[in-house]
């Protein structure tokens, strides 16, 4: 059987032949070659297969058409070309959320297994496309759980350490998702990755040194990984990667310093290497995740006392007004946290109540985002400590609404911050 007409995928850039290619595919008119007795022209299948489903619209169509009831036939390919082309096909399709869930229902983990039985970690064509499709599976935590229990981490200390750039990016990426999620979190602690992922901070590869601090940053919300984060010597890396060129790697260079100052047994040393003036700088960067990092993980600094007192020498509370009206919900968020953190010191509420937020705060008394109300009624009750913080919030006519809030946290502490207020006499009158 002949491959057919051939197609010039790199000239289908316009919306119409997007179309033309989702009507063939959903004819299935590529599929009936994965029988051939030639591989190359099933390896040729799979390529266009693969091309086409870089778009949504291509990805739904082969979806559509039923390419998964062939999967785990390329997968099990004896070709190496087939089960490379196979496992690329697998991670595109799963990249798209909306085709995901078709991916995460053939349970194709145990098919990609396959590949550690057959090719080991020599061949580096299947091993980088295999991890890209476990990466982007384990997206999901269902499938990250089966990742985890097909045994994907027993090649990982091998597979960061390959000659290959991608084989690195690819396992750094698989490993920051699967630690993303909680339950998969501990299973990649165990095989203590931290060390090897450390080293690689210092990768020649940009991409490698993103997947690294991406990784690092995901184990640090584990207490046991955020320990070996420390231990592994990451701080020292981390510091100077706040100055890299690339934004990817000073947005999550930002997230890992927050998850490490998460807890007070590793807060100190995200201290001792100083970060808060270079943190306080992103706050004015014009890309508005990098800005939420910063704000994040000055927020967490700011926990401890001497954390504090360098989150405010580094001249935090210059920004904070802006900050506060940010279009962007996690900036007001961590906005509003920041200031909380700050004002449970004594000695740091009068810094915080000279900058006048408590007008804004009290607006977002009434943000739409729970997150964002939650925060600004804790940092509110931190600054109604202080008696002059108390009369600084001025008159809140709609405590009614917050004490009926679904959210147990902004209950709670709208009842503390009533009893703060009604210390110093500046209860709301009666309605």
């Amino acid at each position: 059987m002949g491959a057919g007409p051939s197609l010039n995928l790199h000239s289908t850039r316009r919306r119409g032949k997007q179309y033309w290619l989702c009507g063939h595919v959903r004819d299935s008119q590529l599929f009936c070659v994965f029988s051939d007795g030639n591989v190359n022209v099933v390896h040729g299948a799979c390529y266009a297969l693969s091309q086409i489903v870089r778009d949504l619209d291509g990805a739904k169509a082969v979806v559509e058409a039923g390419v998964l009831a062939f999967l785990e036939q390329l997968l099990k390919s004896q070709d190496t070309g087939v089960r490379n082309a196979g496992c690329w096909l697998l991670a595109r399709l799963a990249f798209h959320s909306s085709t995901r869930e078709a991916v995460v229902a053939i349970q194709p983990c145990v098919f990609n297994r396959t590949f550690k039985v057959s090719d080991g970690i020599d061949n580096v064509d299947v091993v980088q496309g295999a991890c890209c499709a476990l990466s982007e599976i384990s997206r999901d935590l269902g499938s990250a759980s089966a990742a985890v229990e097909a045994g994907v981490l027993d090649f990982i200390s091998e597979m960061l350490e390959s000659k290959n750039v991608m084989v690195r990016k690819s396992t750094s990426w698989l490993l920051a998702r699967l630690a993303f999620h909680s339950s998969t979190r501990g299973a990649v602690i165990a095989v203590q990755p931290c060390a090897r992922l450390v080293a690689l901070l210092g990768d020649g590869n940009v991409d490698v040194v993103e997947g690294a601090c991406y990784a690092l940053s995901q184990l640090s919300l584990d207490l046991d990984g955020a320990t070996a984060v420390v231990e592994a010597g990451a701080l020292r890396l981390l510091v100077h990667l706040l100055e890299s060129q690339n934004m990817e790697v000073r947005r999550y260079t930002c997230w890992a310093f927050g998850s490490l100052a998460v807890r007070s047994s590793t807060r100190g040393a995200v201290l001792a290497v100083q970060p808060c003036v270079q943190l306080v700088a992103f706050l004015g960067d014009r890309d508005v995740d990098i800005i939420e990092g910063a704000c994040y993980a000055l927020s967490q600094i700011a926990r401890d006392l001497d954390g504090a007192r360098a989150v405010e020498q580094a001249g935090v509370l210059d920004f904070i007004p802006e900050l506060l009206e940010s279009q962007d919900t996690g900036v007001r968020e961590h906005s509003c946290w920041t200031l909380a953190w700050l004002a449970s010191h004594s000695l740091m509420r009068g810094a915080v109540i000279a900058v006048q937020p408590c007008a804004l705060l009290v607006t977002l008394l009434r943000d739409g985002n729970v997150e964002v109300v939650q925060g600004a009624c804790y940092a509110l009750l931190q600054i109604s400590r202080d008696p002059d913080g108390a009369k600084a919030l001025g008159t809140l006519n709609f405590v009614t609404e917050l004490i009926e809030s679904p959210q147990v946290d902004v209950r709670n502490y709208t009842c503390v911050l009533l009893a703060h207020l009604a210390r110093y006499n500046r209860l709301p009158a009666p309605a």
